[in-house]
């Protein structure tokens, strides 16, 4: 009899976790399509908690896998034509790369546009050799031309091929080619040192994912004076990151634009900066509080200086689901990106009529005649 009573338990038990199962894959069900209708400029992952809580976990999960943040990128050779068919719900296959010859580039390089208020503007980007032909290539062949001369390129070797394509633009910096925190703050010193050299009022970093629309950049800095203190970018976190928390001997809280999605400073700034960051400074710093270049500039802006970040939320890296982006909308954005979702899946905008295999990273298709209306 007691056998019989826990069978019939059991059974239902069972009955009562398919019927939740279901009725869990129908609440989900309903939310994905309410995603794909469109839900404006929420850029935070699928099925999420609320915003804030689905973006810090999915930074700390990046954290996690790495000091701090070596993100999965989308092994993208960006001059590239994909061989083979993707199957027919639009995965990205394991296929070989096929390379155009990086010097057709120049026989096809359209004339940069007069760009109101960019001659002012000192676009940096940070890269590394292994990335030369994987990143620049399709930089190269694509928003570069807008700006060939206030873009400079810093790298970690020399490139003379490359370097050829860029008019002398590529920097040797002569830091290690690591991503720990120390190297990455090598590299801002010396963008940081160009910058100050030059007699531009803007500096902007970028990384070498990084799609930047010129344009856009040249019009969203016009109506800032560079001869005040301005800091520009997007927060990595929805709350000042507190350096207790992460076992730092210093108790500081501040705010941090994410390097991955691109920041500005102005050069009234970027002076008061210099004691903090030239012969070695900012090494220190990175030493002192162990983050990367990103948070090392954060912290000297906010918790030395005492100046804000203004959050700027045209930034865009691959830390965002990007394809939550409206297509209408991408002529407004400063800079977008690409990469892999934790599930595998490519994180890039969506561009009508084009698929992964039109264009992998979307670079092409993110021209200026596809997202940038009229300057």
């Amino acid at each position: 009899m007691a056998f019989r009573v826990r069978i019939i338990r059991g059974a239902q038990w069972m009955s009562f976790a398919v019927v939740a199962a279901f009725l869990l894959w129908t609440v989900n069900y309903d939310h994905a399509l309410k995603n794909k209708s469109g839900r404006g400029n929420d850029l935070t992952f699928k099925n999420a908690e609320t915003p804030e809580v689905e973006f810090n976990k999915a930074l700390a999960s990046a954290k996690k896998s790495a000091f701090y943040p070596r993100f999965k990128h989308f092994k993208l050779h960006e001059i590239i034509q994909w061989n083979g068919q993707s199957d027919s719900s639009g995965d990205l296959e394991e296929e070989t790369p096929v390379f155009v010859n990086a010097t057709e580039l120049s026989e096809t390089r359209p004339a940069s546009a007069k760009i109101p208020g960019l001659e002012d503007v000192f676009i940096s980007v940070k890269t590394t050799y292994r990335y030369h032909k994987e990143r620049l290539g399709i930089i190269l062949k694509t928003w570069f031309n807008l700006a060939p001369e206030q873009t400079y390129f810093f790298s970690d070797k020399d490139d003379d091929e490359v370097n050829s394509l860029m008019n002398g633009h590529l920097i040797n910096t002569k830091c290690p080619a690591s991503h720990r925190p120390r190297d990455l703050c090598c590299k801002m010193t010396s963008e940081h040192e160009a910058f100050l050299k030059s007699s531009k009022k803007w500096f902007c970093h970028f990384d070498d994912d990084n799609y930047v629309n010129v344009p856009a950049l040249a019009r969203f800095l016009a109506p800032y004076s560079p001869q005040e203190s301005y800091y520009l970018g997007r927060p990595s976190l929805s709350r000042r990151l507190d350096l207790s928390t992460w076992k730092r001997d210093e108790k500081a809280k501040f705010w941090f634009a994410t390097g991955g999605a691109g920041f500005c400073l102005s050069r009234a700034l970027a002076v008061k900066m210099k004691p903090y960051i030239s012969a070695g400074k900012l090494l220190q710093v990175c030493d002192s509080i162990r983050f990367p270049d990103d948070v090392s500039i954060g912290y000297i802006v906010e918790h030395i200086l005492k100046e804000n970040l203004t959050k700027t939320f045209e930034f865009h890296s691959h830390l965002e689901q990007l394809d939550r982006l409206e297509p209408d909308t991408l002529h407004q954005q400063l800079s977008l990106s690409y990469g892999v979702l934790s599930n595998q899946k490519s994180n890039t905008v969506n561009i009508f009529n084009f698929t992964i295999k039109n264009d992998s990273t979307r670079y092409e298709n993110e021209s200026p005649e596809n997202i940038c209306r009229p300057f």
